[in-house]
């Protein structure tokens, strides 16, 4: 009696897990924009999605590449690219500060229009969906 009723527990638990896994959502970021406000607010930097590429604006220069959502809220950012426009030193450091994170970005979370993006680093990059 005690077998069957540790077996009856065990599987339960295993169908609860796997039915908890399942509400689970993939973060989608297709066709949504967002605007940093952790850090720069001033600067305008701004992160959008489309398909499987990403662009944006970075305070002086346009950037843009791929990326891939993997899991739960994982992210790889890939082929980073952008314009090579000179600006502001200012500007141009805030930007390669955020660029040299942006990279680095290897897990997100969006809650209520709010997009959260770990870095490798243990940096944490905040943005506010605009669209």
């Amino acid at each position: 009696m005690k077998k069957i009723l540790a077996l009856v527990i065990l599987v339960l638990s295993f169908v609860g897990c796997s039915s908890l896994q399942k509400n689970r959502e993939q973060v989608n970021l297709k066709g949504k924009e967002f605007v940093l406000t952790s850090m720069y607010p001033e600067a305008g930097i701004t992160l959008g999605f489309e398909g499987d590429r990403f662009y944006g604006f970075s305070g002086v220069n346009r950037y843009f590449g791929q990326y891939k959502v993997q899991g739960d809220n994982g992210i790889a950012i890939e082929n980073p690219a952008g314009t090579k426009m000179a600006g502001p030193s200012d500007l141009m450091k805030k930007e390669d500060t955020y660029m040299s994170n942006i990279v680095q970005a290897e897990k997100i979370e969006l809650k209520e229009g709010v997009l959260t993006i770990y870095t490798k680093n243990g940096g944490k990059l905040q943005f506010k969906q605009t669209k």
